[in-house]
């Protein structure tokens, strides 16, 4: 065997090709997940211009890649307004309202069945820790950064939302999921 000083080079080559192998497919994978969000939008956005969603009359279609964000993969958002102040991070207290969808790519604007809002007649704004796990991975990386006030569109992919299982008969399992989060108050770090 090949060494180098006190290094077996065979091993360390080995885990070099083992590296570059598992990069290039997690690259090529991530391309595959760019390319379906794509599409994504443009169902999303083709034939729905003038339908205006019934609770909230705000937005427009963009295709402009540039028009939506990830906040960590699997978890893209849109900012609808803009907040002020500075921007939430883990440990911070938030209180948001907030409407989610299922996605239906045969819907209006792609939002299917309601599956849980804070707008409705005995909810309230909800409270939580970012970063306490208390809500969907999802929530935890699409709300930090947001602004007092600001408004985002979250798009959650299944993976960052329920995965395989189902939540109550409103989300069946591997749903992508729809939220307009608005952060109404952010509290100190705890």
């Amino acid at each position: 065997m090949m060494k180098l000083g006190r290094i077996n080079i065979v091993p360390v080559a080995l885990v070099v090709i083992a590296l570059v192998s598992f990069l290039t497919t997690s690259l090529a994978s991530q391309g595959e997940e760019d390319k379906e969000f794509q599409g994504w939008v443009k169902t999303y956005c083709d034939g729905n211009q003038t339908i205006e969603p019934a609770v909230l009359d705000y937005g427009s279609c963009n295709t402009d890649d540039a028009y939506y964000q990830v906040a960590r993969r699997g978890v893209r958002y849109k900012v609808l307004r803009e907040g002020s102040g500075r921007a939430s991070r883990k440990r911070d207290v938030v209180v948001v309202e907030y409407i989610g969808w299922v996605f239906d790519k045969e819907a209006a604007y792609a939002r299917g069945a309601i599956v849980d809002t804070s707008y409705t007649f005995g909810h309230s704004s909800f409270e939580f820790t970012l970063g306490d796990k208390r809500v969907i991975s999802g929530w935890e990386y699409g709300i930090r950064g947001m602004r007092r006030g600001e408004i985002r569109e979250l798009i959650i992919d299944p993976k960052m939302a329920y995965g395989g299982r189902a939540n109550g008969d409103r989300v069946p399992p591997n749903s992508t999921l729809i939220f307009e989060i608005e952060l109404l108050q952010l509290g100190p770090v705890k």
